[in-house]
């Protein structure tokens, strides 16, 4: 494993290629900002929200320097996520020859698919994924406010280019006069991995599940040791069993948000703590700052990226995952978890007894109903046809 470097708690090599995580916000950002800034030919980037604020604002005035120093810059945003975001925002970029569009930026019935991902791509080589979207919230500290607590994973090396591939298709489909679902999934399948140390997994409106789900249900399936720390943790009781399977022939730990913007996802997920206490599952609450993260470390497996471990990012999202298989990546990021764990509320059935009358357990049962059951049985109904039969 690679040593402690700065805010970094990983930083070494892995296959070829050199990987940093990072957690502290202001760090992130600077990270984010030096990608940009070092750029010679391409930046590409994607957000789920991009924000008008003080960090929106210097990222914008980073990518328009890097226009005007001849750099190919291309922004994208989500429609739904970045709602917010002035229509006229990214103007000065677009003035000094930058590309900017929306991911379903309309009303209508795909208003409810969203692209999650967060990504941006410095000349095909570098790369910064993880959770954080272009805000405020998401790079400042808890003496500044509310924050959102995540991580970042900056990767240089030769698998950077093949999501640099991926986001010029995804952009393509965005910028054309008629797009449809099943180019989507085409695009999605086609620039998922199927081999190696390092393999981008892409999920999305599928029919049957897509290369992320699957990669992530055959890992499960094996399983022996599961640590997760999830802003958002809401499965469908087929993810949840499995985790329940792991639990009783061998050990689960959940760092869950006790802090976030929607109680909801809170009550959801407390909902499903029940049934993998009863299995001899770990189950904690962060609760020092809203917690953003989407980490997973299953056996000697490392998922790092946009999805939470909820039903949405299982079967609708647009997410990006990173799976890397390294040994000690693995139990160096298992240590992150336990250092999380020891600024984390133990839960357990006795204090969910003690704080859970029959009115707030029917609370948990309804938000849970609502996020994994209504917002995904409308959602799928309106967006999501068969794949094509070669993605299979």
């Amino acid at each position: 494993m690679g040593g402690i470097s700065g805010a970094s708690i990983f930083d070494g090599e892995i296959a070829g290629h050199h990987l940093t995580v990072t957690v502290d916000g202001p760090a992130r950002f600077a990270q984010l900002l030096e990608i940009i800034d070092r750029a010679q030919h391409t930046l590409q980037l994607f957000y789920y929200i991009y924000e008008a604020d003080t960090h929106g604002q210097r990222v914008r005035d980073a990518l328009v320097a890097a226009a005007l120093r001849g750099v190919q810059v291309t922004v994208l945003v989500d429609g739904f996520g970045s709602d917010g975001l002035p229509s006229d925002f990214f103007a000065e970029l677009e003035a000094v020859g930058g590309r900017q569009a929306r991911f379903h930026a309309q009303f209508g019935r795909r208003y409810l698919l969203r692209n999650h991902q967060k990504m941006v791509i410095a000349d095909t080589q570098v790369a910064q994924i993880g959770g954080a979207n272009i805000a405020d919230d998401y790079f400042t500290t808890l003496q500044e406010g509310e924050p959102w607590h995540d991580l970042a994973l900056r990767i240089e090396g030769e698998v950077v280019a093949r999501l640099a591939t991926y986001f010029d298709d995804l952009a393509a489909w965005t910028q054309a006069d008629k797009y449809g679902i099943r180019a989507l999934q085409r695009i999605l399948g086609n620039h998922s991995d199927r081999h190696g140390s390092l393999r981008w997994l892409f999920g999305g409106p599928f029919q049957r599940p897509s290369p992320m789900t699957r990669m992530l249900r055959t890992d499960l399936d094996a399983a022996h040791r599961v640590d997760m720390i999830q802003a958002y943790f809401s499965p469908n009781w087929s993810f949840l069993r499995r985790l329940g399977n792991v639990a009783r022939r061998g050990k689960v730990r959940i760092i869950a948000a006790a802090k976030s913007d929607n109680a909801t996802t809170i009550g959801a997920a407390r909902h499903c703590y029940p049934r993998l206490l009863g299995r001899r599952a770990e189950i904690y609450e962060y609760d020092l700052a809203k917690l953003h993260m989407k980490l997973m470390v299953i056996d000697h497996c490392v998922y790092i990226g946009s999805a939470n471990y909820d039903t949405r990012s299982l079967y609708i999202n647009v997410e990006l995952m990173l799976r890397i298989d390294d040994r000690n990546f693995a139990d160096g990021m298992r240590a992150f978890c336990v250092d999380q764990q020891a600024q984390a509320r133990p839960i357990d059935t006795a204090l969910l007894k003690q704080i859970a009358g029959p009115f707030r357990r029917l609370r948990w049962f309804i938000a849970y109903f609502l996020v994994s059951t209504v917002d995904y049985t409308i959602t799928r109904r309106l967006n999501i046809q068969p794949a094509p039969k070669r993605l299979g």
